[in-house]
């Protein structure tokens, strides 16, 4: 009995490991922001977190500023990488400075894309509205 006792508990052991092992989940997110209007008080620029949603908190992978500079568009690249058991669900705030306005907003990437385990997401954020 306790053979067979200590044999299923292994068995139990062996398959927990094996199936809730952590998968390392990567997002890249790349796009363009554009921004029309200048502000000659200071630069323009865009700033871009990349987090995940959480049952009880986000998961927090990167933050990148891009700056408008000499032209109205940027291309942006953004990537992070987290352990889960599951896809990730990942979003973007971000924070745009253009002609004198702030906008923030939050972009939810499943909408500009496939959510796998390891997924590339494109999207066009327009500052300037």
């Amino acid at each position: 009995m306790v053979k067979i006792y200590s044999i299923f508990l292994f068995l139990i052991l062996f398959l927990n490991t094996f199936i809730c092992s952590l998968f390392e989940n990567e997002v890249i997110v790349r796009g363009i922001a554009v921004c029309y209007e200048r502000d000659f008080r200071g630069p323009s620029y865009i700033k871009i977190s990349l987090l995940d949603k959480e049952i009880f908190r986000d998961y927090y992978m990167g933050t990148e500023i891009y700056y408008f500079l000499d032209y109205p568009d940027i291309d942006f690249t953004i990537s992070g990488s987290a352990d889960e058991l599951s896809p990730l669900d990942p979003y973007i705030i971000y924070e745009c400075y253009c002609g004198n306005h702030i906008k923030v907003r939050e972009v939810r990437l499943y909408e500009h894309g496939v959510n796998r385990r390891n997924s590339i997401y494109y999207i066009k954020i327009d500052c300037s509205q």
